[in-house]
């Protein structure tokens, strides 16, 4: 029998190695997984521009201070070389749980997709609230959002 094992003993051993390697694997993956499912917080700008009718939108989320964000447009008219940034800003808080993230200021109450890498994220869904100033009337689901690197 002691024959028989030590015989076996390159195989047995290659088959540890080989569950070690499946392991440690596995591990990593599950770890990975979790802190982008439950990563709390975002750093710096992200940036969505659209033309449409001859007007070019151009919105910032900037994203500090691990709960907070500042949300600012701007605009350009096709007969116009400037960009008209006479646009007060928003400014609220947000929760990134899951990758999905949830924004919440006086005028914008929008949710979104976090991609995996963090470098984008798309508007799921937008409520703003009516008010005087015309610039989160703009945000609408579907936009997406990249880091402005």
């Amino acid at each position: 029998m002691k024959e028989k094992i030590k015989s076996n003993k390159p195989n047995v051993i290659t088959i540890v190695v080989i569950i070690v390697i499946a392991l440690v694997g596995c591990i990593y993956g599950v770890v990975h997984q979790h802190n982008y499912l439950n990563d709390h917080d975002l750093n710096g700008r992200y940036i969505c521009e659209v033309t449409s009718h001859g007007q070019t939108e151009k919105w910032s989320i900037k994203f500090k201070n691990k709960k907070t964000f500042v949300y600012t447009a701007k605009f350009m008219n096709k007969y116009e070389d400037y960009w008209d940034s006479n646009v007060s800003k928003e400014t609220g808080t947000y929760q990134l749980s899951k990758g999905n993230l949830k924004l919440k200021g006086k005028q914008i109450n929008a949710e979104g997709k976090l991609s995996e890498d963090k470098k984008s994220f798309t508007l799921k869904k937008v409520k703003n609230a009516h008010s005087s100033t015309q610039f989160p009337r703009f945000l609408r689901t579907g936009l997406t959002f990249k880091i402005d690197e």
